[in-house]
């Protein structure tokens, strides 16, 4: 693994976790939409980062593809999958806090990964 890589990781991460505080910004405002959409682009974010490192190429190219591959990888909890799935396929009810509370778990997993991948 290079080091080029794994600052591009670092960097995807910091702009996952500025999204998700936005995330929880516009759930404080109760602005649900705004936070579902900030949730799945924070998740996106550290997805885009462990891809970096783990050179999964049937993710696909955007944050939403990202989730759906998570949903289909074999290598990943079902928990984790779960979570992208409800972020995918936004059901009724789906409030930004939920969203978040998603996007925090699918987060946990890339960090964890990050970890284990890159030696930390």
């Amino acid at each position: 693994m290079n080091n080029q890589n794994i600052n591009k990781t670092k960097v995807l991460f910091a702009q996952g976790e500025n999204e998700l505080a936005r995330a929880k910004s516009f759930a404080a405002g109760n602005d649900d939409g705004k936070a579902r959409t900030s949730a799945r682009r924070a998740a996106g974010f550290y997805l885009e980062g462990l891809l970096l490192l783990n050179q999964k190429d049937f993710y696909g190219k955007s944050f939403m593809s990202f989730l759906r591959g998570l949903t289909v990888d074999n290598d990943v909890p079902v928990q984790v999958k779960n979570s992208a799935g409800i972020l995918v396929n936004k059901p009724n009810g789906l409030n930004g806090e939920a969203a978040i509370s998603h996007a925090e778990i699918i987060i946990e997993y890339c960090k964890s990964e990050f970890n284990k991948l890159a030696g930390n």
